[in-house]
């Protein structure tokens, strides 16, 4: 065995795979935790009425600010890294 110092050669793609596995299931305990929140489903049921009313306002991605837009942001530009294409969400 090889002393302090040594160092280990894991191939980009396995890092990659990693990381997006992850994000997926952070995305997954997220929707848990909203579906589990009845002020939340309140909330977005009002905003989907809303919606279909047309009392909506329109805003740029530039006035958009918070954790969670800027980790689907993040989440949608790996995805689509590869693939030389924007995403369209």
């Amino acid at each position: 065995m090889e002393g302090k110092g040594g160092s280990v050669q894991v191939p980009k793609k396995l890092i990659t795979d990693l990381l997006e596995a992850s994000l997926r299931f952070h995305e997954v305990v997220e929707t848990l935790e909203v579906q589990l929140d009845k002020e939340t489903l309140r909330r977005l049921k009002l905003g989907k009425k809303e919606y279909k009313q047309g009392e909506y306002k329109v805003a740029s991605t530039r006035q958009l600010t918070g954790f969670h837009i800027t980790r689907r942001l993040n989440i949608t530009l790996l995805r689509n890294k590869g693939e030389g294409n924007e995403s369209k969400r």
